[in-house]
């Protein structure tokens, strides 16, 4: 008995990293208005007043600022704020089960170490798509009329520009100090100009470090200088994405002329928007389909305040269905599952109850608080066997599940159902008709498919609800369900605060081939405590499990740690209180010649809670799609608020046909990836075979290449900036260009300043349920439709004469035949010297050819690898592009890959080639010392007029004498 306690003490803790799926915190839109907004306040925020005070006043004043830049479209309607269980319990406040933090679309933190108290919004997605979440400190908000507002400028301006990062997937309009992606500046027509949404803001350029800016030729201005807008006498209108607090800004930059976008600048909002305007991409979202309303007087927001029931460790009903395809081997392996789920990972002190459905619904078990006395009565109430009728009502068993809630007499929002069905719904009440019942009392539904039949209305029902979707693909083989208990696990430990989550280390299906093998396991520095390794196996009977920590210690079937369920949960399980950091080895042994099928799986928390250990989490864009449509796979590992980089990163995608097929991620800032160095990895995968449900796992390992990195950047807001002397605001008028008269002219690199050396992070080995999409309208005989992936980061090295002709030399990243994945066919390399011409009929502009290539090629390499290429402008082909008019500086380059199939990729972000002495007449190229010319000339000049001068004297003389003589005289 004292073992059973012991083990349940721990495995009440057991937890597991979240999967996150990106619309998990469900915004709906009613009238115009926002609903479901929800602001998170991290448990460890001391309690102040002010923070809620200012909260309210902070989304009123943005309410109505959204309202009018949205042109009247929408406004915040309704805002749950969720303050933590610490703080002071007040009778308006609202009480809730779960933690939603990890879900909130705000969330209240400490400072991020690479922004400070800077607002910002994470971003990993491509134009359109959605954010994660906006972050705000504590410290933003109770200055919210002190230093934030000296800072940022206006709060609720600031607020609505993190908002369109957010709900919108529109970027920053703004140049990037130091990021030569995103240069501060860029020159056109032999000026240089800064990079704005709109070219007639004007103000000041100033340096970074003091001193004078620099202008490096034939590159961008990079990292030396700053511009700064003149805040106050500004008349342009737009753009919220450029500086939200310059006073004369009031929404987003278009096409008419009063808020005309600048498409030339390198933005990233252009450059991976494909050059559109912000409103141009906003105006296309969902939220904009409907016609304005006129009649939205009031946009002042309504506020609830909910608190978490810190005793509760959450509330959760498992929908189980028991139909009649249900029979056999899949009842069995939900029975199996489910036990695991009651016996071993639902933490005490949570409520949990039982419905099974068929054709008809039945309560097993009512909602019960779980104590290790309630395990074996719950674990009693778990079906085991299947239905003999082949109905199937998933809504009778929503709504007997709702009703189990709703029968405790106490708020049943934030609680979670679990359902696991496997087939399709054929009786009435359908899930559409449950679904508003659902919304109402804000009940999450957790969906998870077994095998390939269950409903297509799984997706929509899940994430309506703000939920996530599994499936588990082996309901009728012999394969261990890991897949399904990390589903189960998730589900119930999504109500747990993140930093006290236990890390799933490893979870992994294995073939014992011969009578023994050995799994090599580390365990971090910072875990340890609670460590829990299981194996699984159908055959659990002729298994042995031993263990062997990194000091040599033994933990075996004599141990008091060890513990064996052949009939119910059929595994071995080791709780180890204390777990050394280090590489553990796992020893496997079966007692039979046959093949046996195990699973094993570990997990470990943090030995001290403010010590946090590497997390993972992983994720996918869309989890219903349209073939030839793609999602892109995220992995995120971090350390607190410091990312990871060099990580070796895999996913493993699970297709309805039972191949497992495997891809890298990638945190490179190409393909799928839009952040280089973010702690983000990701990939775009397209190795389809058939309709249906694929499931996603992400691997992770540092094999001695991974570093933490302090901070985590993403789209922050911008300071307001400001001259070291305000005295140098007087010098000179503000001024939307500027000349190289302005600058230091330099034909050498910019320095590059070497960053501080990064941590050197120790081994480590993670694995992260990302849970499945959805694949409709598959035809393999469609052949290859999908396109190479547009190129991003399209850079022009340098342009200028070699040997008398004019070369000009680029970089890019190289696509992948079927988006990010395989390698292209070949390149179409354009030039213009109209840049809108390039951008909306590159078929129509000058071609490369073979011929014009002095280094490199135009035969792409491998896909996510750096390509070079230099070509030559010749003189018939400059003429072509130019149009005769030889007094244009600048040419713009773009590049669009096509594959095998002659599939054609979008158009890449355009580079445009500087050619500042092109302008000169041709002799006026070469360099004239005029000084020395200077001299002969002032020379000759005066020695002509001595000349003239002694000749007339010499004249005057002759006809004179006298006057000579007097002369002489005098």
């Amino acid at each position: 008995m004292k073992l059973y306690c012991f083990f349940r003490l721990f495995t009440s803790l057991i937890l597991l990293t979240m999967v996150v799926d990106m619309v998990s915190a469900k915004i709906t839109l009613e009238d115009g208005g926002y609903k479901g907004v929800v602001v998170a306040i991290h448990e460890s925020v001391p309690e102040d007043e002010k923070i809620l005070n200012n909260l309210e006043e902070l989304f009123t004043n943005a309410s109505q600022f959204l309202y009018d830049a949205s042109r009247g479209h929408v406004f915040f309607k309704e805002v749950t704020i969720v303050v933590p269980t610490k703080w002071s319990s007040k009778p308006e406040y609202e009480r809730i089960v779960n933690n939603p933090f990890s879900t909130a679309a705000v969330r209240v933190d400490k400072p991020n170490p690479e922004y400070g108290n800077d607002p910002y919004t994470l971003q990993p997605g491509g134009c359109g798509e959605p954010g994660e979440y906006i972050h705000l400190t504590p410290e933003f908000l109770k200055e919210l009329h002190g230093n934030t507002t000296e800072v940022y400028g206006s709060p609720d301006r600031q607020f609505v520009h993190e908002w369109s990062h957010l709900r919108y997937g529109v970027f920053d309009e703004y140049g990037i100090v130091g990021d030569p992606k995103y240069p501060m500046f860029y020159k056109e027509d032999g000026k240089v100009l800064p990079t704005t949404c709109m070219r007639n803001i004007t103000g000041w350029i100033q340096p970074v470090d003091g001193g004078t800016c620099t202008l490096f030729e034939d590159e961008y201005l990079e990292g030396d200088c700053k511009f700064i807008p003149d805040i106050e006498n500004q008349v342009v209108r737009a753009s919220l994405m450029y500086m939200p607090f310059i006073k004369s800004i009031d929404g987003y930059c278009d096409d008419t002329q009063e808020r005309l976008h600048n498409d030339k600048a390198p933005t990233k909002q252009n450059v991976l928007c494909e050059y559109k305007s912000t409103w141009e991409v906003i105006s296309k979202h969902p939220d904009f389909s409907t016609p304005r309303s006129s009649q939205i007087k009031e946009t002042k927001p309504t506020f609830r305040i909910l608190q978490r029931a810190g005793e509760i460790a959450g509330r959760f009903v498992l929908v189980l269905d028991v139909s009649f395809s249900m029979k056999g081997r899949p009842i069995e392996i939900l029975h199996e599952a489910s036990s695991r789920l009651v016996y071993d990972f639902i933490p005490n002190g949570s409520y949990l109850g039982i419905v099974s459905f068929g054709g008809e619904s039945e309560i097993s078990y009512s909602l019960t608080l779980v104590t290790p006395e309630s395990r074996p009565l719950l674990g009693r109430a778990l079906p085991s066997s299947g239905d003999l009728i082949s109905a199937t009502s998933i809504g009778k068993g929503l709504k007997e599940g709702i009703r189990v809630l709703k029968n405790s007499r106490q708020s049943v929002e934030g609680s979670l159902i679990i359902l696991i069905t496997d087939g399709e719904e054929n009786t009435r009440p359908w899930i559409q008709e449950v679904l508003p019942i659902l919304l109402r009392e804000k009940v999450v539904v957790n969906a998870i498919a077994l095998g390939n039949n269950a409903t297509k209305k799984l997706e929509n029902l899940a994430t309506s609800t703000g939920g996530k979707n599994y499936n588990f693909f082996d309901i009728n083989g012999q394969t261990p369900s890991n897949s399904l208990d990390s589903a189960l696990i998730d589900s119930v430990t999504s109500q747990t605060a993140n930093e006290l989550q236990g890390v799933q280390i490893t979870n992994r299906n294995i073939r014992l081939t011969q009578s023994i093998i050995e799994e090599k396991v580390i365990i971090d520095n910072e875990l340890g405590k609670n460590t829990i390794f299981t194996v699984k196996s159908n055959l659990i009977e002729v298994i042995d499990v031993m263990l062997k920590s990194p000091s040599g210690m033994i933990f075996d079937s004599t141990s008091p740690e060890y513990n064996r369920d052949n009939t119910i949960r059929k595994r071995v399980q080791v709780v180890i209180e204390a777990a050394e950091s280090g590489n553990w080895t796992v020893s496997i042994s079966k007692s039979t010649f046959s093949e046996v099928p195990v699973a094993i799986s570990v997990i470990s928390e943090p030995k001290d809670v403010k010590v946090q250990p590497i997390r993972t989490r992983a994720w996918i864009s869309n989890i219903k799609l349209t073939y030839p449509q793609s999602p892109k796979i995220f992995a995120e590992v971090k350390k607190d608020y410091n990312v990871i980089t060099g990580v070796t990163v895999f996913g493993t995608v699970e297709s309805p046909s039972g191949s497992l097929k495997r891809i890298q991620l990638l945190d490179d800032g190409a393909g799928a990836d839009i952040n280089h160095d973010d702690g983000i990895y990701s990939s775009y995968f397209n190795d389809f075979d058939g309709n249906g449900r694929y499931a996603v796992v992400a691997e992770m390992h540092n094999e001695g290449n991974a570093k933490v990195k302090k901070g985590s950047p993403s789209s922050p807001a911008i300071v307001i900036p400001k001259f070291k002397n305000p005295k140098d605001r007087f010098t000179k008028p503000p001024a939307n260009n500027f000349t190289a008269d302005d600058f230091i002219i330099s034909d050498k690199k910019p320095d590059i300043q070497v960053p501080e050396e990064d941590e050197l992070a120790l081994p480590f080995q993670r694995i992260t349920d990302a849970g499945s999409f959805r694949v409709e309208n598959f035809n393999p005989i469609s052949g290859d439709i999908i396109s190479p992936n547009r190129i991003v980061d399209l850079k022009i090295i340098s342009a200028g004469k070699v040997d008398d002709i004019n070369v000009v030399s680029l970089m890019w990243t190289s696509p992948g035949d079927d988006l990010d994945q395989g390698n292209a066919t070949a390149l179409e390399v354009r030039a213009d010297i109209n840049f809108n011409n390039l951008l909306k009929n590159f078929d129509q502009s000058y071609l490369f050819s073979n011929d014009e290539v002095v280094n490199g090629s135009l035969k792409p390499v491998p896909s996510r690898q750096k390509q070079l290429l230099t070509v030559q402008i010749p003189d018939n082909a400059w003429m072509a592009v130019h149009a005769n008019n030889t007094s244009l500086k600048d040419l713009y380059f773009a590049i669009r890959a096509v594959d095998d199939n002659y599939n054609k990729a979008e158009i890449s972000n355009i580079g445009s080639a500087h050619f500042w002495k092109l302008a000169m007449p041709p002799k006026a190229k070469k360099r004239i010392r005029w000084w020395p010319i200077a001299i002969v000339v002032g020379g000759l000049i005066v020695l002509i007029s001595i000349i003239a001068i002694s000749v007339y004297l010499f004249r005057k003389k002759s006809a004179n004498p006298k006057t000579s003589c007097e002369y002489r005289a005098v």
